[in-house]
């Protein structure tokens, strides 16, 4: 490219930058989840947030409260002590439209780049039920289903609360593992979605858990 596109380019790029800082960002973390407070320009109306927690993007847009003014967006499915890229563009209403939004003068499609990290975890504690079964309520693995929702052999219920704990989110088809079900007479642990305990039932021989994080 030519010295005058080179420096148009740079140009281009320091202006992109400006825009952003203005936003004024600042970041709450918490193990599973962080809150993103942000300024956004005069005049926007909506807040367009892109984030990867697994294989596809969370898309989301969020209105603005009161036009100028901090407001803040939640981030959801985190996993503690990991960084994620987030993307924000603020979007503002076309000139004489009451419904047709674009970027806001001065941003570009792409929108303002952050980063987002977690608090690392500091272990869990296990919360057992004795005689007690969450029917059905299995955690969805996608390829491999109820074969790779359970484990076998396990030597009791806190191995079983550990093993649920070590389970790696496989998003979107599964989450992290906060529910479990432990079965005397096999030595199973079946790893259960987060709703478990609208199954929740007495049943002798099983002991049903949940992993608390610390």
């Amino acid at each position: 490219p030519s010295a005058s596109a080179t420096e148009a380019a740079a140009a281009a790029a320091a202006d992109d930058a400006d825009h952003c800082a203005s936003l004024d960002t600042r970041v709450e973390p918490g193990r599973d989840k962080a809150t993103v407070y942000i300024v956004p320009p005069e005049g926007a109306t909506k807040l367009s947030w892109e984030y990867y927690t697994g294989k596809f993007p969370t898309m989301e847009e969020v209105d603005v409260d009161g036009g100028r003014g901090r407001t803040n967006h939640v981030l959801t499915g985190l996993d503690p002590g990991e960084e994620y890229p987030v993307t924000v563009l603020p979007l503002c209403l076309a000139p004489g439209d009451t419904e047709y939004h674009r970027p806001c003068e001065g941003f570009k499609q792409k929108g303002c780049s952050l980063k987002v990290k977690t608090k690392a975890s500091k272990g869990h504690s296990c919360v057992l039920h004795t005689d007690t079964d969450y029917r059905d309520h299995d955690m969805i693995f996608g390829h491999g289903g109820a074969e790779a929702a359970k484990v076998e052999g396990v030597g009791g219920p806190e191995e079983c609360c550990r093993a649920c704990a070590s389970v790696k989110p496989n998003r979107p088809y599964s989450d992290v593992c906060t529910r479990f079900v432990y079965e005397k007479e096999t030595d199973t642990c079946y790893f259960k979605a987060p709703d478990a305990e609208d199954g929740r039932e007495e049943r002798e021989g099983y002991i049903a858990g949940k992993v608390v994080p610390k």
